[in-house]
């Protein structure tokens, strides 16, 4: 059964998820129910299982014959359009980085571990049986058996807690509508360091004795979740959100929706103890999650090659919510010397790629992760913002939320969205973007006292093949001015260049710009 088609007849409603923790064993017992809805009658059913042991398969309350091959649970039977299935397994704790793993840290010279999950993109099958694919979205309701003197987090708050035998047990709220990568649990000797925004409970959560390192994030999270709320015209849909300190973490952060979790370093900051000059990078860090809250979770792309697109807007967007609070720090100057120059760095060379890349396999979606889909994406939607406006750019996002929320969509998808509001041909600019590698560059040319513009590609061979929808932002006689250049060369209107002339103000367009004496066509 092809990927296509799974996605138009499943509908994956709700994962009921049983976890059972030994930590003197390293290991854990699970249970899996899953409650499926088919729009036609199929015989087999695979789903995503990865160094899990399987011990039985349900299916509507009978027992069924599986298999196992090359991470897939091979179900076979007769399903009908509305199934449950349960799924007894058993799986591995390991100090890894990946799926469901130990976290060890040092507390008065002894070792302690926390259980925490990193699931994106495709760990959660190491975790429990699923489809995981971001495309498949659905309901979560966690439980968690664990030893009684711990604390457990999850995406959402707890519904019921039990004591019994020295081990605790906490069944959680059900999850809004999502991808399996943003599913969250985390057990450990946990404190918290609380406060509210709105009616929402923000929690930093810490191991013993740093709680008090939680107080900027907590600020300042508060002001990046009105920022937000206001910037997407959607209030943050959860009733709580914790923000996580993690001491063993691969990456600098990561989304999960309402359990963010970071990198020790990048979340705490001890007055006189941690450098003053860290907190723009903590603030940058804590706006990009945040910003995911919406765009990644809220709406979540489709396919992995659309993910450049979530990362690109969050660092972008991360930015100008840093800028908001705290002007002082000047951060977009920041901006352009760590994000647009270092795109244009790795742009220029002949071993670049496009922005968006096509991805068979998720695995293949870390190998592209660089400053092209970071710095290079970012930088882009910036020069669109400026080109559009901040009403018209604003408005895209909105209206592109309102449509696709606890959905998915592509990046066409948002393109078409901000065109529909802005009325500029948003989709040809962007298209051309994201598909065309190289970084532009624009001449004026002067001939006959006339005045030309002339983009090329600029490489160390010369590409006069590539030509953009670029938008163009000129200061002539001190006067600012944009359009879009969508031919190889134009001719001016002006005729007298006396006061100047900026070809590319404020570094505001994703171009070069050169001004030389002569003119070659």
């Amino acid at each position: 059964m092809t990927k296509q088609l799974k996605e138009e007849l499943m509908n994956y409603k709700k994962y009921f998820l049983d976890l059972d923790f030994n930590l003197e064993e390293k290991k854990y017992v699970g249970k899996v129910k899953i409650l499926l809805d088919l729009k036609k009658k199929i015989n087999k059913l695979d789903l995503d299982s990865v160094d899990l042991d399987i011990k039985r398969v349900k299916v509507n309350d009978k027992e069924i014959r599986f298999e196992i091959e090359k991470g897939k649970l091979i179900i076979k039977g007769n399903f009908l359009f509305s199934n449950l299935i349960e799924i007894d397994f058993e799986g591995k704790l390991i100090e890894k980085l990946g799926g469901i793993y130990l976290s060890r840290y040092k507390e008065a010279n002894q070792d302690k571990y926390i259980i925490t999950t990193q699931f994106e993109p495709i760990d959660a099958r190491t975790a429990f049986p699923c489809y995981d694919h971001p495309n498949f979205k659905s309901v979560f309701q966690v439980k968690l058996t664990f030893p009684e003197e711990l604390v457990a987090v999850s995406n959402t708050l707890p519904l019921k807690e039990e004591i019994n035998n020295s081990k605790k047990t906490v069944i959680f709220k059900e999850t809004p509508r999502m991808s399996t990568y943003l599913l969250y649990f985390g057990i450990g000797d946990f404190e918290f360091l609380s406060g509210k925004y709105k009616n929402i409970l923000i929690r930093i959560v810490t191991t013993k004795g740093k709680k008090e390192g939680g107080k900027f994030a907590l600020d300042v999270t508060k002001k990046f979740l009105n920022y937000f709320e206001n910037f997407f015209g959607y209030r943050y849909p959860l009733e709580k959100l914790d923000l996580i300190a993690i001491p063993d973490f691969a990456s600098g952060a990561m989304e999960n929706w309402g359990a963010i979790t970071f990198r020790e370093n990048l979340l705490l900051h001890f007055e006189g103890i941690s450098p003053s000059a860290t907190k723009l990078v903590k603030a940058e860090v804590i706006a990009h999650e945040l910003s995911h809250m919406w765009f990644g979770n809220l709406v979540t792309m489709k396919w992995w090659d659309d993910l450049w697109l979530n990362e690109s807007f969050a660092t972008y967007l991360a930015y100008k919510a840093v800028d908001k609070y705290f002007p002082k720090w000047e951060i977009m100057k920041d901006y352009l010397l760590d994000e647009t120059i270092s795109g244009m760095s790795r742009d220029v060379l002949n071993s670049t790629h496009p922005i968006k890349v096509k991805i068979k396999d998720p695995n293949e979606s870390q190998e592209i992760f660089d400053e092209i889909s970071y710095d290079k994406g970012g930088s882009v939607l910036r020069t669109l913002n400026l080109y559009l406006g901040e009403k018209d750019f604003k408005n895209g996002l909105k209206n592109y939320i309102r449509k696709f929320k606890y959905g998915n969509a592509k990046a066409e998808d948002l393109w078409l969205a901000i065109q529909e509001k802005s009325k500029a041909p948003v989709i040809k600019i962007m298209t051309d973007f994201i598909t065309k590698p190289g970084t532009p560059i624009v001449y004026l040319r002067e001939k006959n006292n006339k005045y030309y513009l002339e983009q090329k590609r600029f490489t160390l061979h010369e590409d006069k093949n590539t030509i953009w929808s670029l938008p163009l932002f000129l200061k002539v006689n001190n006067r600012s001015q944009k359009f879009l250049l969508n031919q190889r060369i134009v001719k001016l209107e002006t005729e007298n260049i006396k006061l100047g002339f900026i070809l590319n103000e404020n570094f505001s367009g994703y171009y070069l710009g050169f001004l030389p004496q002569e003119i070659f066509f």
